[in-house]
């Protein structure tokens, strides 16, 4: 596979990404399938049991959408488990697993090699800011880059 060749599997597969993501967006809850509340169930006690096998950087690059991925899980869990999903229940759980995410992704951080990233960045450091510069950082441990 040729460098062009990859960017443009690449390009692909963002697209792909981006497509689905708005799909889910704009989804209700009613609109999902009980496959849907299995897959969103795995993930919830992933997340509670803070399992690495998670992908990580594709929950950390949309706030909104990770955060609604939290919401179905609470809704998804707390229908299964009969209790009504009031809305203090359903941000209590959806607070829960924002918690543990955050948790997971300081974990990453900490075990990463941040020398080496800086290194990698340290060339960037004049095109971006600040902030960009951050999150480029933690995209690339949370992709596994370094």
């Amino acid at each position: 596979m040729t460098e062009q060749e990859y960017f443009d599997y690449c390009s692909k597969e963002l697209t792909r990404y981006e497509a689905r993501r708005y799909q889910f967006m704009g989804m209700e809850w009613e609109d999902l399938k009980k496959a849907d509340h299995t897959k969103l169930l795995e993930i919830g006690n992933k997340v509670m049991n803070e399992d690495s096998s998670l992908d990580l950087y594709l929950l950390n690059r949309d706030t909104d959408t990770r955060l609604r991925v939290w919401n179905m899980v609470a809704r998804t869990a707390l229908h299964y488990d009969k209790k009504f999903p009031t809305d203090d229940r359903l941000q209590l759980f959806a607070d829960s697993l924002e918690e543990h995410f955050k948790s997971m992704v300081n974990r990453e951080l900490q075990q990463a090699d941040m020398n080496r990233i800086n290194q990698l960045v340290s060339q960037f450091e004049t095109e971006l800011p600040k902030d960009k510069l951050e999150k480029l950082m933690v995209d690339m441990v949370l992709a596994g880059l370094v």
